[in-house]
């Protein structure tokens, strides 16, 4: 048996991060040398195995950089569910592309050194298109983070188009930019239709190169647009399904925001300008709120630590609302409209995914523990829920009942909803999908298996919610981020259905799957949603195959047993698409059944 120093790197640091409590007896270089030592092969049916989540550490061949996923990452679900819980060297050669290599997203590439600086007396600020594409954000995405004022932006655009560049700065000019570049990506586009002559991704990618270049030369800039510009940045990437360089982007204006001192009560600033001018207060709390909430979020589900520091450090108060704070004794002129309240909301639960990050998925302790720990953060998720004002409250099982009510009110109230009910079931599959790698002895000892029907139950909430608005709301079907939500959920359906094939739920569960389908084939024109209905096709297809086979026990055990994806050979044979070329995205694992470079393959 050989190693290769990448395996071996691979299986210490996999080694180190995922022992548990009851595995701390044992020194890490005795148990490190006990798994090498181990037998590999495909362990007996009803043998109790516990593979846990541990680090992805690979270079990206096509960027030449490193990147780490960690275990919330979905790289692990992946990996997990294509090991099926068993210690099963994976069948790729050694040849084959990584995961981080193989889901990678080439639109957001981009060499510095090789391109040449912004020239602004080159400018172009499309104002026929641009009026269009500001329209698309402010109507639709900036909903569900409201930290832009409509009114003062459109008022510099104005002045912008009329002048010229010389009445603003470079970060500005990065802000305008990534406002357009969001907009043209995620507004309403009819079929088929061009602005200009271009469509929704060329325009896009232009006005992002854009930005980009700009926001490249603000060296040591630090005011609130240089923050507001990487944020947008980071927005786009995120919604062009490449995290990584979204997470690259977010923490720049995390830091920005850090030096200016944004997260700090502004009420105790020496400056007595910043005192003086609410507007000022305003939009900086706005800012820093929502990047808080972004940062914790993005670097969750990509398994890695966020920047903003301990919440000891942040002393900045929430966004004070109309009608909350009005009799308060709070000055007039610091309420917010109504629509900003979600920002308290989302900065609230993406402390709950801290939480989940620090105590189940970056933790040691054993399973017993940490099933006290899911009970205690589905509570106060819950309470979190119950928190939401009623405007704005998701529905508890994920299903808008009252969708006909919400169609009389205003558009933030419904957009407002759709993103907290879908963020709420994310995080609660999540929570209860920590546990997923337990092994089997103990989904009954230690109530595991309630636990597991929780994540179940969020999965189903979650792809109902979105299909019923997908039915009804077009503006829905262009929030590609939607992508994740679905197939993670379907990914989790599909784990169960073929767990328990002789389940009387197995037509609904299905029906949920091929939702799930239909869900991400409307949004065709996004490369990563399109491969990825494919591919939960063809898993669906291999269940109902697995269900309806006529091979005996024993044989299916081998050939079919639980997940459909477990045989990665035999899976590449079936893929609509060239693997080497998928040019998806790394957060979700689900979308390809490529095998990683396993630290247990040994």
């Amino acid at each position: 048996m050989s190693l290769s120093p990448h395996n071996t790197a691979s299986l210490v640091a996999s080694t180190v991060a995922s022992q548990s409590a009851e595995e701390l007896y044992c020194p890490a270089a005795d148990h490190l040398q006990a798994r090498l030592n181990a037998d590999w092969s495909p362990s007996p049916a009803g043998t109790d195995l516990n593979f846990p989540l541990g680090d992805i550490i690979d270079t990206n061949v096509q960027t030449k950089n490193v990147e780490f996923h960690g275990p919330s990452s979905s790289y692990n679900f992946l990996h997990l569910a294509e090991r099926d819980h068993r210690n099963t060297p994976s069948p790729l050669s050694r040849s084959e592309q990584s995961l981080v290599s193989s889901l990678h997203n080439p639109a957001t590439d981009h060499d510095d050194l090789a391109v040449p600086l912004y020239d602004r007396s080159t400018h172009e600020y499309f104002p026929h298109a641009a009026a269009q594409f500001i329209d698309g954000y402010f109507n639709g995405i900036h909903y569900a983070q409201p930290f832009l004022d409509r009114r003062q932006f459109v008022q510099r655009c104005e002045t912008l188009w009329r002048q010229g560049n010389s009445t603003c700065s470079n970060s500005f000019l990065a802000l305008y930019y990534g406002v357009l570049s969001l907009g043209a990506l995620l507004m309403v586009w009819q079929n088929d239709q061009l602005i200009d002559g271009q469509g929704r991704f060329q325009w896009s990618r232009k006005l992002f190169e854009k930005a980009r270049l700009l926001a490249g030369q603000l060296g040591q800039t630090t005011d609130l647009e240089a923050v507001q510009c990487f944020f947008f940045l980071a927005k786009i990437c995120q919604n062009e399904l490449s995290p990584h360089i979204a997470y690259l982007y977010l923490g720049r204006a995390v830091r920005i925001a850090l030096a200016m001192g944004l997260n700090r009560d502004p009420g105790n600033a020496s400056n007595a300008l910043l005192r003086s001018n609410p507007k000022v207060q305003m939009a900086e709390t706005r800012t820093w709120w929502i990047v808080y909430s972004l940062e914790i979020e993005l670097s969750f589900s990509l398994g890695r630590p966020d920047s903003v520091g301990h919440d000891g450090f942040h002393s900045r108060p929430f966004p004070r609302i109309e009608l909350v704070h009005s009799h308060n004794g709070v000055d007039t002129a610091l309420l917010e409209p109504m629509e900003v309240q979600v920002i308290e909301f989302l900065a609230r639960l993406s402390r709950i995914a801290r939480e989940i990050s620090f105590k189940l998925y970056n933790s040691t302790v054993g399973t017993p523990r940490k099933v006290q720990y899911v009970r205690e953060i589905d509570a106060a998720l819950n309470k979190w829920l119950q928190s939401i004002p009623l405007s704005i409250r998701p529905c508890n099982d994920g299903v808008s009942s009252g969708l006909s009510a919400l169609n009389k009110q205003r558009p933030y109230i419904r957009k407002q909803s759709l993103v907290l009910g879908t963020k709420y079931h994310n995080i609660r599959m999540l929570l209860h999908a920590s546990l997923i790698a337990t092994a089997p002895a103990e989904w009954t000892t230690n109530g595991v298996s309630e636990i597991m029907e929780t994540c179940l139950g969020s999965a189903k909430s979650t792809i109902q919610l979105i299909y019923e608005n997908y039915c009804h709301h077009d503006f829905f079907r262009t929030w590609y981020l939607n992508t994740s939500y679905t197939i993670f959920a379907a990914t989790v359906i599909l784990f169960f259905a073929a767990r328990s094939t002789n389940s009387p739920e197995q037509s609904h569960w299905q029906e949920l799957i091929q939702n799930s389908i239909d869900i991400l084939e409307t949004m065709n024109e996004n490369v990563v949603a399109r491969k990825a209905a494919k591919i939960i096709a063809d898993s669906l297809e291999r269940l109902r195959q697995t269900q309806s086979s006529e091979v005996l026990p024993a044989q299916r055990e081998d050939a079919t047993s639980g997940f459909p994806i477990t045989d990665a050979m035999d899976q590449q044979q079936s893929f609509p698409f060239d693997l080497a070329n998928w040019d998806g995205i790394g957060m979700f694992p689900w979308a390809n059944f490529l095998s990683m470079d396993s630290p247990l393959d040994l």
